[in-house]
């Protein structure tokens, strides 16, 4: 018997896995980014939260004597 197969291009295999590694290497770059901003957003959003949410801040209007 004879075994029918179909001849198995090299360099479209090579292409094949070339194009998956390509999308795996920038879906963990995008992965990656995405992670980095949003620990740039965090930081940033717990600054600007901090500056304005205490309530340290006195202003010397009422212990100025001006009588």
């Amino acid at each position: 018997m004879e075994k029918l197969s179909t001849p198995e291009d090299p360099s479209q295999k090579e292409n094949i896995l070339s194009t998956k590694c390509r999308i795996l290497l920038w879906s963990w770059v995008l992965i990656l980014i995405s992670i980095i901003i949003s620990a740039i957003v965090i930081v940033i959003f717990i600054r600007y939260q901090s500056s304005f949410s205490s309530t340290d801040i006195k202003y010397d209007i009422g212990n100025n004597s001006f009588l």
